[in-house]
């Protein structure tokens, strides 16, 4: 967005205009002698075409290949990563080329008689040029044009002395034009158009603020920072870069034929692994550069043995820039701010409009000249300084932001991301996808997604190329050791990609990077500012390239959806704090107290709550735009419970509808884990019975994937994840808190447990998500009356608003932040130099994005056997391409069997394990379990008549399955038994097919099994099980836990065989002892099915 910052008029070192910088010796030379010193210069070097090429490299900015010397010094290995982007074209366009093009012409002879003849053309037709010594953009082209020719020479691979002996020739007549030309005038050149740049922005400055001025640059000159390890061209890549070059342009890499082609298109892709693997696995740059130049000298090594190994180590980089530069990657496409440090003010700035220049011609930062209200002590400019002067390495002065605020554009985001093969038909899969009217399972069930099929009589949603964005905003700590330093972080997806791509890391938009401040800002309106301008535009409808349409095609997007926690919802949606008298954003009800002695949250009477309506919040909203002062504005906020947001400005945004409340933060981080600190409070977990309370959780084995809870909960539950504590609440606190709580408490926890469990699955229906309602309320109640008004929370108010978000939005899987808070722990892991943290966080995330956008074109020939690297790298589940078949069998498990009978062919989400994994092949059916099977295919299909002879007598045997992306095992998997624990809804006590509550069984084997059914063959897999028998006595524990035998099962039946669409999932489990009776306590875990 900016334009690279002016140089200082004064700056402490200054070059003489009498002198000229010579790039060879590093010197300063006087102008009347340069060519001269340069003649004695040439005359020292060796008369070989390495030493010419090395000093036409350095003349060119290129990386210079060094064959010889092992032994550089760090500086001259980095000093490769100055190079341009020139080298991108000779690795990429130019050597392949070249030899492709040599390859093809007659004999070695004629190849180099040809070179030698195009170079004399080149060296003649400059000398003919009248501005021959002056034009010195004539100069390099021309050492451009023989550096090409010399590289063509050495691309040809000679056999016989005589052809070795002509190359050489050729070599030193080629040296000897390159030595005749001048050298040093454009580093000259560019050195006065500097000068001139500084001094006409001095001539532009008015002179009426000059006192001001002055005693602003003073100020600043008062505290300048020393930076010793910097130089002007790596603070140039770090400040502000105008917007007009955000490259928008996606990277098509040629794919070729021809066998050196095919060779090169390898190498791109090892270019591209290898800067994948670099950021996937967040290694520094320095690791990834000292890798990058150990292959570079060790393809040199090799080179000689080997033809292809020599083309290799031509075209193979010595740097990470390099290795960007080859592969077109812009890792600074987006936009910087310089952003007030002020954290009631946060105003935005482009760089230019913060420097100024005095009347002595000196330049100095500008301050801060927002000023908020027309009135009032804030009436005045906010005065923070914004740029601090850096003394760089070289000696230059240079000022740099305090704050940045990095912004990369929403529409360039989504062209990258539209432009990915596949990824327009993802976005339109929910147009073709069924289900009743009554359930839940995504956002396309929720009332938002209905009402926007249309907008205002226009086609919006149903149409084609409209698109639906969901944004969160958080905070995270980027270092493990300081807990002061705060970087917010803006991120955006996709809502019309289905659930198991959607919160994916290639599909995930990272908006924008707000800086870390002092504390929190106040508001975010002026880090809005940017994502408005853009969201109104795609609102309108812009122009942009996809895959199915590379010449471009209107498309059209809409912010529907914001997902925060509690203080960032309240900050971005336009509502007050939770300890405002009005400090539910869904409804009006008031809750009395203050912060010093405690807000009351008590009362949970729904119907006496009133609602909020978007009519009244703009209403609101247009009285507050006139208050003149602070003072006036917040007691009107105060007075009527809204506030000002930026998102208003969007003509179709609903600020109560369209934000939802956070099912992670509200139930597992607020409620679950508040009520735990307030039993250990109230010394009803005491020090015995937190031990007690340990042993239990130790007792319960669960399967891998849920995960056990740390050790000694009484000293790290404060530190408990969000997904800790949800394991603790739906697995093991019922198990673990039995006869621990008072019998009062444990029932108030129960009823909160079963409420969770209504509700957090992937697949609800309305009924379940009423229940679950009506329980939040319930439990609100009880937790009133057990602990007092003062300890209810304001989580336990907005938990009875969570039936609303459901209908609104669909299943909570559709959009609580378990995803979002896992890229912040990625985020954090990303290695900086603790410099402009922001910048480089955000050039990390593009880098990614950039190569993810990028792998749709690179070469396919022969490279398939690459692609499980990449999916390896970017932590893909191979099991979730079938989540689309999994969501037609989400509800099977608890459906009537009659209403099942079109689900038993459904087999698109089972996946059975490959000729690498256990598996016993045609296995033959028994009379006995023939039988069996005979009586399942009849309750299964109740309308078709199946008789013995439609049933195969031979089966394929098998030791675990994939339903979506969940593992289950059997008993031959010795290794996996805690996996081979289910539950089903399919039998009785007596091994009989009905359809009731669910039963745990332990599965021998899964089976591949076909049958006839109106002269079709039809296969069907299923889990052959045993089924437990239940205890006569449930020992109190309550709902949904229960006790079984753990040696005895029922009798075989047809309910032995279970059809896998109708596995509900696994269960958790703990031993207990009855006397001598071996016994199960089980508890069902949550569905995890992908859906």
């Amino acid at each position: 967005m900016f334009k690279r910052p002016r140089e200082p008029v004064s700056s402490p070192v200054k070059r003489s205009k009498q002198s000229v910088f010579c790039p060879h010796c590093k010197e300063q030379v006087a102008n009347r002698t340069f060519i001269e010193h340069k003649r004695r210069f040439f005359e020292k070097k060796s008369n070989s075409w390495r030493d010419a090429r090395d000093l036409q490299f350095a003349r060119l900015n290129v990386p210079v290949i060094n064959e010889d010397s092992s032994d550089s010094s760090e500086d001259e290995r980095n000093g490769n990563d100055q190079a341009t982007e020139n080298i991108g074209n000779v690795i990429m366009q130019d050597t392949r080329m070249e030899k492709n093009s040599s390859a093809e012409k007659g004999s070695i002879e004629q190849q180099i008689t040809e070179i030698v003849q195009d170079a004399g053309n080149i060296s003649e037709e400059y000398h003919s040029t009248d501005t021959f010594m002056a034009d010195s953009k004539l100069t390099a082209r021309t050492e451009e044009l023989l550096m090409q020719c010399l590289l063509k020479l050495d691309d040809i691979h000679v056999i016989t002395d005589d052809q070795r002996a002509m190359r050489k020739n050729a070599v030193v007549y080629i040296q000897n034009c390159c030595e005749k030309l001048p050298n040093g005038f454009q580093d000259e050149l560019c050195e006065d158009e500097a000068h001139n740049n500084e001094t006409e922005h001095g001539t532009e400055t008015e002179s009426s603020n000059d006192e001001g001025e002055e005693k602003a640059a003073s100020d600043i000159d008062s505290d300048i920072e020393e930076w010793p390890a910097c130089d002007r061209e790596e603070l140039r890549k770090d400040l502000i870069r105008s917007a007009g070059f955000a490259s928008r342009e996606i990277c098509r890499l040629p794919q070729q034929d021809t066998a050196v082609q095919s060779f090169t298109g390898l190498i791109t892709w090892f270019m591209y692994f290898l800067l994948f693997w670099k950021c996937c696995n967040f290694i520094s740059e320095t690791s990834i550069n000292t890798l990058i130049m150990f292959l570079y000298k060790f393809f040199q090594v090799i080179s000689a043995e080997n033809y292809l190994v020599a083309r290799l180590a031509t075209i193979f980089p010595t740097s990470l820039y390099a290795l960007r530069q080859a592969l077109k990657i812009d890792r600074d496409d987006f936009d910087r701010y310089v952003t007030c440090p002020n954290p009631v003010c946060t105003h935005l700035y482009k760089l230019e409009d913060c420097i100024g220049v005095n009347s002595k011609g000196e330049r100095y930062a500008k301050t801060c000249s927002n000023a908020p209200f027309l009135k009032g002590k804030y009436r005045k400019a906010c005065g923070h300084r914004l740029l601090k002067k850096v003394l760089l390495k070289d000696g230059s002065v240079q000022f740099t932001p305090h704050k940045v605020y990095c912004y990369r554009s929403i529409i360039n985001s989504l062209e990258g991301i539209l432009m990915r093969e596949g990824i327009e038909q993802h976005c339109d899969h929910w147009k073709h996808r069924h289900i009743n009217e009554a359930e839940y399972a995504d956002v396309y069930d929720g009332q938002i997604w209905k009402d926007f099929q249309e907008y205002n009589g226009k086609e919006f949603l149903k149409g084609e190329n409209g698109f639906a964005f969901m944004l969160n905003i958080d905070w995270f700590q980027p270092f493990d050791r300081r807990k002061d330093i705060s970087i917010g972080v803006i991120y955006m997806v996709l809502m019309n990609l289905p659930r198991e791509l959607r919160f994916k890391r290639e599909n995930m938009l990272l908006v924008s990077i707000l800086p870390a401040l002092e504390k929190e800002p106040t508001h975010l309106n002026s880090f809005l500012g940017p994502i408005i301008t853009d969201l109104k535009q795609l609102w309108s409808g812009v122009n942009i390239q996809t895959y199915r349409n590379p010449n471009g095609v209107a498309v059209r997007g809409a912010l529907l959806c914001a997902a925060a926690d509690v203080p960032a919802a309240r900050k971005l949606c336009g509502f007050l704090g939770h300890a405002a008298s009005y400090g539910c954003s869904k409804c009006l009800k008031k809750f009395p107290g203050n912060v010093k002695d405690g807000m009351d949250y008590s009362g949970f009477n729904k119907y006496e709550w009133p609602i909020r309506t978007h009519r009244k919040h703009v209403r609101v909203i247009n009285y507050l735009k006139s208050c003149k002062t602070k003072t006036a504005r917040a007691r009107a906020e105060s007075k009527y419970g809204y506030r000002y947001t930026a998102l208003l400005e969007l003509e179709y945004y609903d600020a109560v509808r369209f934000h939802v409340i956070d099912p992670m933060h509200n139930l597992f981080l607020g409620i679950a884990k508040k009520t735990f600190k307030k039993w250990i409070s109230l010394e009803l977990l005491g020090k015995t019975n937190m031990e007690i309370l340990q042993a239990r959780i130790g007792e319960i084995n669960v399967s891998t994937d849920i995960g056990r809870l740390p050790g000694n909960i009484s000293a790290n539950y404060g530190g408990f994840t969000a997904d800790q504590w949800k394991n603790w609440t739906l697995v093991y606190s019922l198990y673990a808190l039995k006869d621990i709580l008072p019998p009062q408490h444990y029932k108030c926890w129960h009823t909160f447990v079963v409420a969770c469990r209504k509700i957090v699955k992937p697949h609800i229906t309305y009924s379940e998500a009423k229940t679950a309602d009506i329980l939040f309320t319930k439990f609100g109640k009880q937790f009133e009356e057990l602990y007092g008004a003062n300890a209810v929370t304001p989580n336990m108010h907005l938990a009875c608003h969570l039936f609303e978000c459901i209908e609104e939005y669909g299943s909570l899987y559709g959009f609580w932040l378990f995803s979002f808070e896992r890229y912040n722990g990625l985020m954090s892991s990303v290695n900086t130099n603790n410099r402009n943290i922001e910048i480089q966080l955000m050039r990390e995330f593009v880098t990614l994005d950039s190569l993810f956008n990028m792998r749709t074109f690179l070469p396919t020939n022969g490279t398939a056997e690459f692609d499980p690297f990449v999916t390896m790298c970017s932590a893909r589940n191979q099991y979730a391409l079938n989540s689309r078949e999994t969501r037609k069998i989400m509800s099977v498990p608890m459906k009537k069997l009659e209403d099942c009978e079109s689900s038993w062919r459904q087999l698109g989400a089972v996946t059975l394990p490959d000729k690498y994994k256990r598996v016993k092949k045609l296995s033959s059916v028994d009379i006995d379990d023939l039988e069996l099977l005979h009586k399942t295919y009849i309750s299964m299909y109740p309308s078709v008549k199946v008789s013995h002879s439609d049933l195969a007598r031979t089966f394929f045997k098998y030791s675990s399955i994939h339903i979506g992306s969940e593992y289950f095992a059997s008993k031959m998997e010795c290794r996996s038994l805690r996996y081979a624990h289910i539950t089903a809804s399919w039998g009785d006590n007596c091994g009989s097919i009905c359809s009731g509550l669910l039963r745990p069984a332990y599965v021998q084997y899964y089976m591949k099994h076909s049958v006839q059914i109106n002269g079709e063959t039809v296969p069907h897999v299923f889990a052959v099980v045993q089924w437990y028998q239940p205890y006569h006595s449930d020992f109190g524990y309550p709902n949904p836990v229960s006790v079984w035998f753990k040696k005895k099962f029922t009798n075989p039946g047809p309910a032995s065989f279970i059809p896998v669409q109708r596995i509900y999932n696994k269960f958790a489990y703990a031993d207990l002892l009855d006397g001598n009776t071996q016994l199960l306590v089980v508890c069902p875990m949550y569905r995890k099915l992908s859906g």
